[in-house]
């Protein structure tokens, strides 16, 4: 999925338009909140990218309501 995730990023006129590594990150982290079906795929994208672990929203309340 990570593969797929990527070849449509690199297809995206919005995303190409980006210059730093800081918008590239947001625009997708952005993409991931509306398109909620590819999460997944976006934190594998950041653990094989950078080593960062990601978090959406959902999923922090999600967890909160567990505690």
């Amino acid at each position: 999925m990570v593969g797929d995730l990527c070849s449509d990023l690199m297809r995206d006129k919005k995303f190409k338009s980006l210059h730093t590594e800081d918008e590239q990150q947001e625009f997708i982290m952005i993409v991931g909140n509306i398109h909620e079906h590819i999460q997944d795929a976006i934190i594998q994208l950041f653990k094989e990218y950078s080593g960062e672990e990601i978090v959406f929203e959902e999923e922090e309340e999600e967890e909160e309501e567990w505690i």
